[in-house]
């Protein structure tokens, strides 16, 4: 949307560069609430993170490969799968929800550590925070995430960046930061009176895959089963498991909504 401005000799990259600001953001935030941690042991702790970053990065660039090749777009064209995986390709962070969804659910259930719930409480309290500037990073880059056309008095034209758009759009990554802004200070003052833990986690599925399956609707993405496109068929699969969850924990805890 903004042209790249050259300060003090470094021309900023606005969409790295707020990704960089995100990561700061969760992890200040994270820092800032770490005596809500059950969890007191700082190697323990560390290693949750380096395994949140770990699936987070592989399967953010997983998806994106798999998305470039279904709708076969033009990265899937020049490049190889595993040049795409490895050095070539995006990234989409619904793919990092998908796989620490997965991977945690595993260890949770295989290994009983359910106090890992209360730690993905405050990982996705961080995480709601930083998304805020990563999704600030999609709407000044102009790198295609934005929304169809739309006559709407708050439509936006993206002249810049890789996939430019002349005529007025959806600023959808601006819907996303309204989406994240709230939900970052509504799961703040839900967690100072939690019923159990993984009630944060519960709350942050359910808000996130409703509202990306609905702004998906408008955004710029092809389809690519059934008219749904692969953000929304991966979302949609995450609130499933998210209402098993909450059925299990409501369950469990013999709590009364």
């Amino acid at each position: 949307m903004f042209p790249s401005p050259i300060i003090f000799g470094y021309q900023v990259d606005w969409f790295q560069d707020l990704q960089y600001v995100a990561i700061l953001a969760s992890a200040l935030v994270f820092i800032f609430r770490r005596s809500y941690l059950k969890i007191k042991n700082p190697i323990y702790v560390l290693l949750l993170i380096s395994l949140v970053i770990f699936w987070g990065y592989t399967g953010a660039r997983f998806i994106e490969v798999i998305e470039a090749t279904l709708t076969n777009n033009l990265a899937a064209q020049r490049f190889s799968f595993i040049e795409l995986l490895t050095s070539k390709g995006g990234t989409r962070i619904y793919g990092a929800f998908l796989f620490n969804f997965i991977f945690f659910a595993v260890l949770i259930g295989l290994f009983k550590r359910n106090e890992l719930l209360g730690f993905l409480d405050e990982i996705v309290i961080a995480g709601s925070a930083g998304i805020i500037f990563g999704k600030l990073g999609c709407q000044f880059s102009g790198h295609g995430c934005y929304g169809v056309a739309t006559n709407l008095p708050w439509g936006m034209r993206y002249p810049y960046g890789s996939m430019p758009s002349y005529l007025p759009v959806h600023p959808t990554p601006l819907y996303d930061v309204l989406v994240y802004a709230v939900l970052f200070l509504v799961l703040i003052y839900a967690s100072k009176n939690k019923k159990f833990d993984g009630q944060i986690l519960i709350y942050f599925l359910f808000t996130v895959c409703i509202a990306s399956i609905l702004i998906e609707i408008i955004r710029n993405n092809e389809a690519v089963f059934l008219n749904m496109s692969l953000a929304q068929i991966v979302y949609f699969i995450m609130l499933i498991g998210a209402i098993i969850f909450y059925r299990n924990a409501k369950s469990k805890s013999n709590l009364t909504y």
